[in-house]
C-alpha cells in the first residue's frame, strides 16, 4: 500500500483519505448498530510494545458484553489520537488494508477503481 500511496496524485490521495474515513465510520456504525444504551465500562488501558495504548471498553453486562478496543497514539503534548478500533478482536485498519490490497490487485493497480470501490 505504501507504493500505491507514493504513486497517487494529490487529488487521488484526497479522494482516498475521504473514502477511507467514510468506510471506517460506516464500519463503526455497523458494529454498534445493535447498541441499545447498555452500560459502557472502561475495562482497562495497556501500553503496547510500540508505545501505543489500547483502551478497552466493555459494552453491556460482563456476562454478555461486547469488547471494543481503541488503539491510541500519543503526541509529544500528551494528547492521543485513535488510530484503530478493534471490535471483538478484529482490527478495522487491518481489514481495510487487506481489502485495499485485494481490490488493488484485482484492478491491476488502478487507484481510481480502488477509491471508487471504497466509496460503495
Amino acid at each position: 500500500s505504501r507504493d500505491a500511496w507514493e504513486q497517487m496524485s494529490a487529488e487521488q490521495r484526497d479522494g482516498f483519505q475521504a473514502a477511507f474515513a467514510q468506510r471506517l465510520a460506516l464500519e463503526c456504525v455497523r458494529e454498534l448498530a445493535n447498541y441499545k444504551g447498555e452500560a459502557i465500562t472502561l475495562a482497562g488501558v495497556r501500553t503496547t510494545t510500540d508505545g501505543d495504548r489500547l483502551a478497552t471498553l466493555r459494552l453491556g453486562p460482563p456476562e454478555n458484553a461486547r469488547m471494543i478496543a481503541w488503539r491510541m497514539r500519543g503526541a509529544k503534548d500528551d494528547t492521543y489520537s485513535a488510530i484503530d478500533v478493534i471490535f471483538e478482536g478484529h482490527s478495522a485498519m487491518i481489514k481495510a488494508h487487506d481489502d485495499f490490497a485485494a481490490v488493488l490487485q484485482a484492478t491491476h493497480g488502478d487507484i481510481n477503481a480502488v477509491i471508487e470501490s471504497m466509496r460503495k
